[in-house]
């Protein structure tokens, strides 16, 4: 993909237009992963539970980015930890970005594809020789409201998943489609 293209042409690529998807699996509910959401008119937001609580009465330190005209009076499927969502499709508790991120995991011919929640590169998964030094096995990302559960969200992705993607991975911008 040479451009930024805009929501509407990338789901034309697939006969598709915001009205005519029924479910959005929201990793969290900061401003700009949740930004777009009054064009998906016919959607049901699939959210956790804690995610839901802590962006209605955010920490004033972390409000900023919380944008409740984003996604206040959206139709919700709240949930409380990990969860099929339909067939071949999960969401995983994976906090630490914020308190209720949840990633998705896909079943896939290749296997368990993860796609984080949480801000993530593909670097964040991969051990350096300091890093093995310290006894870490991932790195914990630098956006974080805990840095602890955030590790512990990417140790479980690396061990859980055959495929990560990292969706703030700068290569995805690059891509048409994953897969």
């Amino acid at each position: 993909m040479s451009s930024l293209i805009s929501l509407e042409e990338g789901l034309q690529r697939f006969g598709l237009t915001p009205g005519d998807v029924k479910q959005i699996i929201v990793t969290h509910l900061h401003f700009d992963h949740i930004a777009l959401s009054r064009k998906y008119i016919n959607a049901t937001f699939i959210v956790q539970c804690k995610e839901m609580l802590f962006a209605k009465h955010p920490h004033v330190f972390l409000a900023i980015d919380y944008n409740s005209d984003s996604f206040s009076g959206l139709k919700y499927r709240l949930l409380d930890g990990d969860q099929a969502v339909m067939p071949g499709v999960e969401v995983l508790l994976t906090p630490g970005h914020s308190p209720g991120g949840q990633s998705v995991a896909v079943s896939t011919k290749e296997g368990r594809a993860i796609i984080t929640g949480f801000c993530a590169q593909m670097s964040t998964f991969v051990q350096t020789p300091a890093m093995k030094a310290m006894g870490l096995e991932v790195a914990a990302a630098g956006l974080h409201t805990d840095c602890r559960e955030v590790y512990d969200s990417a140790l479980r992705v690396k061990r859980e998943a055959d495929i990560i993607v990292p969706v703030h991975d700068p290569m995805f911008m690059k891509m048409d489609r994953i897969g």
